[in-house]
């Protein structure tokens, strides 16, 4: 906040990198360098899911729809 000047560039910055965002989503935009890490991080979180399924029922039923379980 010392810098207003600073502050309307980083909240240009955010808007931009949102926009860029929601471009990419509806665009389907592929990032195959990011696959591995995304695949890893579902299986890690379908195991805690799966452990949990009884407390965890929405989540449980939601992965299970979405075929990551």
């Amino acid at each position: 906040m010392a810098d207003p000047a600073g502050m309307e560039e980083a909240l240009e910055k955010a808007f931009d990198l949102g926009r860029t965002l929601v471009r990419e989503i509806e665009g389907g935009t592929a990032h195959p360098e990011q696959e591995t890490i995304h695949r890893r991080m579902r299986e890690r979180f379908g195991r805690v899911i799966g452990a949990k399924k009884d407390e965890w029922t929405h989540e449980y039923d939601h992965w299970k729809r979405m075929g990551w379980l």
